[in-house]
């Protein structure tokens, strides 16, 4: 019962530490810029992050440089929608709670096994020694017995009421155990990771550039089905207390009228008084105080057997609710794993055109995807991932996309940009052992318009998606608007702060900030930039380094 719980505490811990999971693609990855700036990008992004935004913005600005390579940028993203965080220190406590209970209990009824054993060898030492009847010869021996008996049973009485109350104590942190649990069902933990590399080459006539990237999101839900077994299991527990109540009070205490170790006692004190009486010589009361001893022996014993059935009684109540403990050892809870991992590599190519006297840009990205899919349900009964490694819960596809931009720089400082990513919609769906499970990862066109204001050392931008994202797997939709802005100095260094707004779910709001270093030295230009987002259920941390040269 013990190690079952356990592995619901365990389980728990997993999906906490290894499952967490995002269940929405992001539509700009987690560029470090973008995410210090809300995540906007449209309409104002560098030549190294241009393919994840809008390709056609290779081609709308004056290149500050030939080149721009983001050896790697970096990012990772966790959200608690359910804020399970608070519910952590409850589950802790409760936890905490039950082992100490049952370390307690499993402590006590050792000493309650040593103190039966005990008694029952006193017993079995007085029943050979009185198994032919009081004689002058065995009363002294038969004193002694009977009131080792006495001593044993107050003391076996004593543990069992201690055991009885640690079984409901027990029993009270199992169902406590039990309530803290239940408000995590249902409720999911995201998070996604993003890593890329970009060569890009920008130019009014023809702009290009390199791309590869990886953006893994995943869902994590706890399936709590346990309190059913916890019910049975603490009925159980407190039916046991009742049984060792019970049996505690037959067998009594000395001093305790009429019960059974009180009438053992009277014997022990009978038959001392006859040894008394007739050892070493009879006396003239020996006679009677032999019978008196006799009398009070047989009542001893008149009880004692009418307490060993009555004990007998609990104990086969005692076992039937160790056999229902036993039967019901297996933590049912699961954890649904959903896992999307999206590889794309691809080249951006854009071109400056005139219309009517408007230059304005066309960008497109083609690319090739490898999705990978994992849909896995770890049960608590084994409480550990291995079992949920392999290969028979991932479904692999490969797929060719591309996304389209336009971006138009008005030359007063205005720009705008409208982007679709993921042209051509597709459906994936999610397999355990080859089978469909019923989930799909559906990447539809993603069309997104983008403003910025340009200063000479600040740019203010806002991004809005056309439509509500769908999630992968699990989750709700999203539909962003991202608002963001960054100050410059001296090209040098650079402050940007952001909010996202969700127009589906505002939990989902996000507040951000970042900062980059771009050094000026002989023929190249290093870059670092860093963000970090996030609210009171979500947090998210990126990186890059890079050069422009």
């Amino acid at each position: 019962m013990h190690q079952k719980h356990l592995r619901l505490a365990t389980i728990t811990a997993l999906m906490l530490g290894s499952s967490t999971a995002a269940v929405a693609l992001p539509f700009s990855g987690l560029d470090p810029r973008s995410m210090a700036m809300g995540g906007a990008g449209v309409a104002e992004a560098d030549p190294s992050s241009a393919p994840i935004f809008n390709p056609a913005l290779l081609s709308t600005d004056a290149p500050d440089s030939k080149y721009a390579f983001d050896l790697l940028a970096m990012g990772v993203r966790f959200n608690d929608p359910g804020n399970m965080r608070r519910d952590m220190p409850a589950i802790k406590d409760s936890s905490t709670a039950f082992q100490n209970s049952t370390t307690t209990l499993s402590a006590d009824s050792s000493n309650l096994t040593t103190s039966t054993n005990a008694l029952q060898a006193s017993t079995t030492a007085l029943n050979a020694t009185t198994t032919a009847g009081l004689t002058a010869a065995n009363l002294g021996t038969t004193a002694t017995q009977l009131a080792t008996v006495a001593t044993n049973m107050t003391t076996v009485s004593g543990k069992m009421t201690t055991v009885s109350a640690d079984t409901s104590n027990t029993s009270q942190s199992l169902t406590k155990m039990d309530n803290s649990l239940k408000p995590l069902d249902g409720k999911p933990l995201y998070g996604d990771l993003g890593l890329s590399t970009v060569l890009g080459v920008p130019g009014k006539n023809v702009g290009f550039a390199f791309f590869s990237n990886a953006n893994m999101a995943m869902a994590g839900t706890l399936i709590y089905l346990d309190s059913p077994t916890i019910s049975t299991n603490t009925t159980a527990l407190n039916s046991t207390s009742t049984a060792l109540a019970n049996s505690a009070t037959v067998i009594g205490a000395i001093g305790t009228v009429g019960s059974t170790a009180d009438l053992v006692n009277i014997a022990s004190t009978a038959v001392a008084s006859a040894n008394t009486a007739c050892n070493p010589a009879p006396s003239a009361t020996c006679a009677a105080s032999l019978t008196t001893a006799q009398t009070a022996l047989s009542s001893a014993n008149a009880s004692m057997q009418t307490t060993q059935t009555a004990l007998n009684n609990n104990a086969t109540t005692i076992n039937n609710n160790s056999t229902t403990i036993t039967n019901n050892n297996q933590a049912k809870s699961q954890v649904r794993i959903n896992a999307a991992l999206i590889s794309e590599a691809g080249f951006s190519v854009s071109h400056t055109f005139v219309t009517a006297g408007h230059e304005w840009a066309l960008g497109v990205s083609p690319k090739f995807m490898k999705i990978d899919l994992y849909d896995s349900t770890i049960s608590g009964a084994s409480g550990s991932l291995n079992n949920a490694n392999g290969s028979q819960y991932l479904a692999q596809y490969s797929s060719f996309n591309f996304d389209l931009g336009v971006a138009k720089n008005y030359g007063n400082g205005w720009s705008t940009g409208l982007v679709v990513k993921n042209v051509i919609p597709y459906s994936f769906e999610f397999k355990n052992n080859n089978v469909p499970t019923g989930q799909t990862l559906n990447l539809s066109p993603m069309p997104r318009i983008g403003v910025a204001k340009h200063f000479s050392w600040a740019v203010l931008t806002m991004d809005a998606d056309l439509k509500a994202n769908d999630p992968v797997g699990l989750g709700n939709k999203s539909q962003y608007v991202s608002l963001g802005g960054e100050a410059s100095a001296w090209g040098w260094a650079q402050i940007r702060a952001g909010y996202r707004v969700d127009a589906v779910n505002s939990a989902r709001n996000v507040a951000s900030i970042g900062l980059g270093l771009s050094p000026r030295i002989p023929y190249f230009k290093p870059r670092f930039d860093i963000a970090v987002a996030g609210n009171q259920d979500e947090v998210g941390l990126s990186a890059r380094l890079g050069l422009k040269f």
